[in-house]
């Protein structure tokens, strides 16, 4: 079903089609189903979270497996929590057994995740250890991937640039050239994430789906 999706999403005009007419014919999965009941947070536009994420779907610039299935399911996780900065987790729990439902290969899974599970990073204030220690929980060939879905993400709330984002991105970029990248988890390995409170939580690849 993954690539199957993947497939459809790009032949359709836009992503967001796809997925508004399997809403439209009932023919969703639950996690996704959910997203249109649940409205985001006083700060943001009134629009339901299925809405977001189809808006952030259309955005992605950089259409390819990694990108368009982290954005579709970034928020899944949302309604579990009423702490914004804590569903980045929960999603990216939602998102692993959803993606094993769909057959979707581990080497997608865990760039996926790792968008995911990071996509709510506080890129504010990064000393050169802390850029590191994201370029790791990311996978530094996953970069270019996680700033199409953060950019996408920010474009749909606010219609414009984010500036912030831009400098974390050369902040990335200028840590990439000068040091040797270090390469992302290994397909057969679980997903290592780093909650709030810095402890590690690994995700393993084995959990099952709601349908």
């Amino acid at each position: 079903m993954f690539l199957k999706y993947y497939q459809q999403m790009i032949n359709a005009e836009r992503p967001s089609i796809f997925w508004y007419n399997k809403l439209k014919n009932n023919d969703i999965d639950t996690s996704l189903l959910r997203l249109a009941t649940v409205f985001q947070y006083k700060n943001h536009k009134n629009e339901n979270l299925f809405d977001h994420t189809m808006n952030v779907l259309d955005l992605i610039k950089d259409k390819n497996e990694i990108t368009l299935f982290a954005a579709l399911l970034h928020d899944i996780g949302k309604h579990t929590t009423s702490f914004p900065q804590d569903h980045a987790l929960e999603s990216a729990k939602y998102a692993n057994a959803l993606l094993k439902h769909w057959s979707a290969p581990d080497v997608f899974i865990i760039p996926i995740l790792n968008i995911i599970s990071t996509h709510m990073t506080d890129i504010t204030h990064f000393k050169k250890k802390g850029i590191r220690n994201f370029i790791s929980r990311v996978g530094a060939r996953n970069i270019e991937n996680w700033f199409n879905v953060r950019r996408a993400d920010s474009l749909a709330y606010s219609n414009r640039s984010n500036n912030l984002i831009e400098r974390f991105y050369k902040q990335i970029q200028e840590e990439l050239i000068i040091n040797n990248p270090i390469l992302p988890l290994q397909p057969n390995d679980n997903i290592k994430i780093i909650s709030k409170d810095n402890k590690s939580i690994k995700i393993p690849l084995s959990i099952k789906s709601e349908r």
